[in-house]
């Protein structure tokens, strides 16, 4: 299934997806996580690259690994190769799960935006204006959602940031191994 496309090796078609989505990616969800005012804008777009970005790693890796077996069958496969194309496929198999936990803390971060209750009017919570909410009243039910809401924002964020950077790395890494052994015959 991940062999060829229209009689062309799948491997060198199939990874440009996985090279385009992932940094898309990262750049969307850093803007969605640190620019506030975008979200509205941004979600459809993250969730979008949340399934798309991953499912290209694992079709890439796929392809990968039919692309190797029939280098190997056709007895193509030199150890130094084989030595090469092990490395590539294991910087591509952390790709995929960095890919993967940064699709799903966006996603998270989508539906944390969404469903986790905002404070009323603000800044706020209700009755403080009138200096009536102490720590026990009432009125400090609102400050409680939006506690949690700005403490799963800012843990969501700062995982966003460093998934995207791991990521962003790791697309570098891989994609640097595998072009290097095209282009330099190794």
């Amino acid at each position: 299934m991940f062999e060829e496309i229209l009689g062309l090796p799948a491997h060198p078609l199939i990874v440009h997806a996985a090279v385009v989505l992932v940094p898309l990616l990262v750049a969307v969800a850093i803007a969605y996580a640190l620019i506030p005012p975008l979200r509205g804008r941004l979600d459809w777009a993250v969730v979008v690259l949340a399934v798309a970005a991953p499912a290209a790693v694992w079709a890439a890796r796929q392809s990968g690994e039919a692309f190797q077996l029939r280098l190997a069958q056709r007895d193509m496969m030199p150890p130094e190769l084989a030595a090469d194309v092990a490395a590539h496929e294991e910087l591509s198999e952390v790709l995929w799960w960095l890919a993967l936990a940064l699709g799903v803390a966006a996603v998270a971060l989508v539906a944390a935006d969404r469903l986790l209750p905002r404070r009323p009017g603000g800044a706020e919570p209700r009755g403080a204006e009138s200096g009536s909410a102490g720590s026990g009243s009432p009125g400090s039910e609102a400050p409680r959602g939006g506690g949690l809401r700005l403490v799963v924002t800012v843990v969501l964020t700062l995982a966003i940031v460093g998934l995207s950077g791991a990521a962003g790395w790791y697309v570098y890494r891989t994609g640097h191994t595998g072009s290097t052994m095209v282009w330099e015959g190794s």
